[in-house]
């Protein structure tokens, strides 16, 4: 069995993150299962909608957080897009020079540009100017999987 199931599901305009808690041990007897599933859900929700309120980086509106027949659930609009990882597989712009219909390196590089450009002209500036006086976002902190999932001390 599996530590965790994360599952997405896209519905008309809204995308739904869901988590299924489990328990699975590793080989050495240690429940290694991903640990507060709930908080990290609720956590997730709590940092779009700070980022939100706070910046103007775009991000996905929440309209649903709770626990369904799937597990924890997060549910949030949707953005079309193609994810970065896919760019240049299948080519947008194949009658402009340099580029191929198949494994388009000209598309990857100029994904790769615009997405650089992106991060140092909008999202850093914006993060860097985020202050907070409070610890972890509603005062949860939650440590990071590196550390709950493969700590391999007793409980």
């Amino acid at each position: 069995m599996v530590a965790g199931q994360t599952t997405f599901t896209n519905g008309e305009g809204t995308i739904t993150k869901a988590f299924k808690n489990m328990t699975s041990y590793n080989k050495h007897g240690v429940n290694v299962a991903k640990k507060w599933v709930e908080q990290r859900i609720r956590n997730e929700a709590s940092a779009l909608q700070f980022i939100k309120e706070n910046t103007a980086i775009p991000v996905p509106a929440v309209s649903d957080v709770g626990e369904g027949k799937d597990g924890y659930y997060l549910t949030m609009e949707f953005f079309d897009g193609i994810p970065l990882d896919e760019i240049g597989d299948r080519c947008h712009m194949p009658s402009k020079p340099d580029h191929t219909a198949r494994n388009c390196e000209r598309c990857r590089q100029l994904a790769g540009v615009n997405a650089a450009k992106f991060v140092q002209g909008v999202l850093s500036p914006e993060l860097e100017r985020l202050r907070s006086t409070q610890t972890g976002l509603g005062g949860t902190i939650i440590p990071p999987p590196w550390i709950t999932e493969h700590d391999r001390r007793e409980e």
